[in-house]
């Protein structure tokens, strides 16, 4: 469809245009946004059923909520950098001080039991920035040198294995699946917050125990809880940051994301709040988040 086409394919859906010019909404699906990722933020907006079209949704509704969707993933994606680093520099540290160990066997044994990690590896030597770091070391992998050139799906396992081998408490390995999800839709640039309403179905999805009993001990409702944990992007947002707060040991980096996350719920995200205010799904996903973040900076730093 054209860009007129498109417009008035929303506007038969019941999408309004109170807040913005026809011209002005043209330039938006031309520069910023297409029309299928827009209208993927209609799914939170309930329907009339004799007609379809949706209830109370402007064409701003959606851009504002694609902007915000945008805010938050570039806040994720820094976030779980920042967490992936932290993760491998705690592992490293565990395995320096574990005298067994001499950061190669553990390796070659990882190898042998996942050999689509080193058939991985040797197809990122063809076509990948590591590559002359993989030529010189691909005859005998350290944990040093493999952490350089590892995906974050092929460092879980590494994780994992590492710590069947030398369990520890606090270290998580059974859980960062879940930030995996999150960091390969961030990093994929999939909307987010589309799935307020209708969360996505994922067959492999499992609450975290650890996550749940974490928010027992909040003044969140059980009621509450329960309703926004069964939403994958929801749970594996608030699961990288329950693992953040466990292994970031400095307090100030801790402060620095609690700050930010405040900011960004309570500032930067209601600016134009008065749009969402006849939505009383988004406004309850709202208002458990910042119930959250409200413990979460209680118990992160303090």
């Amino acid at each position: 469809m054209s860009y007129d086409e498109q417009i008035e394919h929303m506007r038969s859906k019941g999408v309004t245009f109170n807040h913005v010019t026809m011209d002005q909404a043209k330039t938006y699906l031309e520069r910023k946004n297409s029309d299928f990722r827009i209208k993927a933020y209609c799914k939170n907006y309930e329907v009339k059923p004799s007609t379809g079209e949706y209830i109370n949704l402007d064409f701003n509704y959606l851009t504002e909520m694609a902007e915000i969707d945008h805010q938050l993933r570039r806040f994720i994606t820094k976030f779980i950098v920042h967490l992936e680093h932290i993760l491998k520099q705690n592992l490293l540290r565990d395995l320096t001080n574990e005298p067994t160990e001499d950061g190669f066997t553990i390796i070659s044994d990882f190898l042998v039991e996942n050999p689509g990690v080193l058939s991985s590896i040797e197809e990122k030597r063809r076509q990948s920035v590591v590559g002359e770091l993989i030529d010189k070391y691909r005859d005998r992998y350290s944990m040093w040198s493999i952490l350089e050139v590892l995906s974050f799906g092929e460092f879980i396992k590494l994780y994992g294995f590492y710590y069947e081998r030398h369990p520890a408490k606090g270290k998580h390995e059974n859980i960062l699946h879940h930030i995996k999800f999150l960091r390969n839709a961030v990093v994929h640039n999939i909307c987010l917050l589309n799935s307020l309403k209708r969360p996505y179905q994922l067959s492999s999805f499992r609450r975290c125990e650890e996550v749940v009993s974490y928010l027992s001990r909040s003044p969140i409702s059980s009621k509450a809880r329960n309703k926004n944990l069964e939403n994958p992007v929801i749970h594996d947002l608030i699961t990288a940051l329950y693992v953040f707060q466990s292994v970031c040991a400095d307090r100030d980096t801790k402060k620095k994301y609690c700050v930010e996350l405040n900011r960004l719920f309570k500032a930067d995200f209601v600016k134009n709040g008065a749009y969402f205010n006849g939505n009383s799904i988004i406004q309850s996903r709202y208002e458990f988040f910042i119930k959250f973040i409200d413990y979460y900076s209680t118990t992160s730093y303090n």
